[in-house]
């Protein structure tokens, strides 16, 4: 092979590594913004509301009867202004927890790594209060 050929192919492979560094870790996926619980919807329900407020968020709204629950970063959390959005959903054997998150300057599916931190921490905690997650 040519040299420059051999330099065409490492530089092409030097920008597809660079290309597919930026967009790790910009875009969260799905299974962390969700979870099943094997528990009953109250048992979830109720760990959901003192999970937010153990990282420090305050409810805004809830609606038993819809499975919605908005609440907002309180001064426990003042570096980030953030809403969370989180959907409990009876799904016959299991319960569904979905989350998602409300930010200024937030773009569409991507997530700033403080608000996927707070998803994070808000599961971390309700892993510990149902132990009956499904994988």
């Amino acid at each position: 092979m040519e040299l420059s050929t051999i330099r065409r192919i490492l530089f092409c492979s030097l920008v597809l590594t660079a290309a597919a560094a930026c967009t790790t870790g910009s875009v969260s996926s799905v299974d962390e913004w969700s979870r099943d619980y094997v528990s009953t919807f109250d048992r979830v329900w109720e760990a959901a509301i003192a999970s937010l407020d153990e990282i420090g968020f305050y409810l805004e709204s809830e609606d038993r009867e819809e499975g919605r629950i908005r609440a907002r970063s309180s001064a426990r959390r003042t570096n980030l202004e953030a809403t969370l959005l989180v959907d409990v959903r009876d799904r016959g054997d299991r319960i569904r927890v979905d989350v998602m998150a409300q930010s200024p300057g937030l773009e569409e599916g991507r997530a700033p790594v403080q608000v996927s931190g707070l998803v994070r921490d808000f599961f971390h905690d309700l892993d510990a209060r149902l132990e009956g997650r499904v994988d």
